[in-house]
């Protein structure tokens, strides 16, 4: 049983986003560890937004799997550029993560039309 608590102020919810929804303890115990992180400070309970955040998709789309079963049945991928100082002369760089092993691929890019054949 949750008990769902509001933000106790506006600069730990603050850092509790930058840090992808990091829970108040472990953010505690971080900010002991990184310099110029401030003072975190939070009550016991559960923010209801994070719970509903971090429910499985699969709770919503009555009992379909979309989390690989296997190697390479989902891959994500992103692309990102132009960057501002080009990576051995490329300015875009490809990523593909393997959603069952998280293996990751990179491939850097001097073109975005490049993807494609990346991709292939």
């Amino acid at each position: 049983m949750y008990s769902y608590v509001a933000h106790v102020d506006e600069i730990s919810k603050l850092w509790h986003e930058r840090l992808g929804h990091l829970n108040y303890g472990k953010m505690k115990v971080l900010s002991k560890m990184v310099v110029g992180l401030p003072h975190i400070s939070s009550s016991k309970g559960v923010w209801e937004g994070c719970v509903l955040g971090k429910h499985h998709r699969d709770m919503f789309d009555k009992g379909k799997a979309w989390r690989a079963k296997e190697p390479l049945q989902l891959i994500h991928s992103d692309i990102c550029g132009p960057l501002e100082t080009p990576l051995s002369h490329a300015v875009y760089f490809l990523t593909f993560i393997d959603d069952f092993t998280c293996k990751s691929w990179v491939y850097f890019l001097k073109y975005k039309s490049k993807t494609f054949g990346k991709f292939q």
